[in-house]
């Protein structure tokens, strides 16, 4: 009686345990990060999730026994790639958790850019005998910060091409101005992006109250219609210029970006046609 009695408690402990290690598995499974469970010793993978084995297209029994270098970079030594840091190598070193950006390559060799972090895991001892290894899939964002950057690119080399004056302002500061603005007003552009540049210095007395009222206006929301008004160069000289604002997002606050006309000439041209008219009447 009390054999049988040991032996169904038994299985209930068994039963538990299987039960235990199905739920963990789900858990685990269901992760949105690739997990590989690594041994810490050859680096080869001891066990993978459902999320792992769908990033890389690859089936468990590929990656089971392989080392992690093997299944991710297809490389028989430990991330060669330019610029690749071995976070499992780096955790040993430091024996502390490590996150780095990495590149890895699916079954047929397609290119997914991964942020990898390296948990260690250690016995009663204190000695590491697995190494955790999740990726995160990061492809979409590289491929927006990529997008992004070549917008960038592109709107500094149409900007600084262009012959109007161009530039970002951004909490009352100058944060962008292209050649032109350099060219034109006779500032740096070191000058105008200084924490001290104080940029209604550029504005005639007159014109002053107009330009904050504006600026005001816009950052709040508000569309403002093209306007016109007189800048002062570093020199003292008078610019009369017509500014075409919109507001943006930059660096995830609100920004300015304006484009000023030079219609010096054009204002000079009008003056002189008003006086010509005013001595024919």
């Amino acid at each position: 009686m009390i054999l049988h009695c040991r032996r169904l408690e038994g299985k209930k402990a068994e039963e538990k345990l299987r039960v235990l290690k199905e739920f963990s598995e789900r858990i685990i499974d269901s992760l949105g990060d690739a997990l590989l469970v690594i041994d810490p010793n050859d680096y080869t993978i001891i066990s993978v999730n459902e999320t792992a084995l769908k990033q890389l297209k690859l089936r468990k029994e590929d990656l089971i026994g392989k080392t992690c270098y093997e299944a991710t970079h297809h490389s028989s030594a430990p991330c060669k790639l330019p610029h690749h840091i071995c976070p499992i190598q780096e955790t040993l070193r430091t024996g502390k958790a490590v996150t780095v950006e990495h590149t890895h390559f699916d079954k047929d060799n397609k290119k997914i850019f991964v942020e990898v972090s390296a948990q260690p895991v250690r016995n009663q001892e204190g000695k590491i005998v697995h190494f955790v290894h999740l990726a995160r899939d990061i492809t979409e964002r590289k491929k927006a910060e990529d997008a992004l950057r070549e917008s960038e690119e592109k709107f500094r080399s149409l900007a600084e091409q262009s012959p109007n004056m161009i530039f970002i302002n951004k909490k009352g500061r100058v944060i962008y101005a292209n050649r032109k603005c350099e060219e034109l007003m006779g500032y740096k552009k070191e000058e105008f992006y200084s924490p001290d540049f104080n940029f209604l210095t550029l504005f005639s007395p007159e014109s002053i109250d107009l330009v904050k009222s504006n600026f005001s206006r816009h950052m709040q929301g508000e569309e403002v219609a093209p306007y016109e008004f007189t800048l002062i160069t570093k020199e003292g000289k008078k610019i009369e210029t017509i500014l075409t604002a919109t507001l943006m997002r930059y660096e995830g606050e609100r920004a300015i970006l304006g484009i000023l006309t030079d219609i010096t000439d054009r204002k000079q041209m009008e003056e002189k046609l008003r006086h010509y008219s005013e001595h024919l009447e």
